[in-house]
């Protein structure tokens, strides 16, 4: 007979809190899963828990409001929080700042 064993480490953590970190890796997946689909070139910054920095490269014919539209039509499926969109010149890019909502 077989047996299976789940070993956590430290023996501290709580199944909530291990579903919660889960769940929130799942939606940051998805999120950077959305800007290289449609952001060509986009790369994450900085993740820390459910906080993402995302660079957008510059394209042609996309603008922040572009930007800001299509975060809109997708921000409830993708479970986006609070966000901005920031211009940062000297790079040619857009900067996205959210949080897991």
């Amino acid at each position: 007979m077989s047996h299976c064993v789940l070993l956590i480490y430290p023996p501290c953590v709580q199944v909530e809190d291990l579903a919660h970190w889960a769940l929130q890796e799942s939606i940051c997946g998805g999120i950077l899963d959305f800007t290289a689909r449609y952001f060509e070139g986009s790369e994450l910054v900085e993740k820390q828990g459910g906080k993402l920095r995302i660079a957008l490269p510059a394209q042609q014919g996309v603008t922040l409001a572009t930007i800001f539209g299509l975060l809109e039509d997708h921000r409830a499926e993708l479970r986006i929080g609070d966000y901005a969109l920031v211009s940062v010149p000297r790079y040619s890019t857009a900067g996205l700042i959210c949080t897991v909502g």
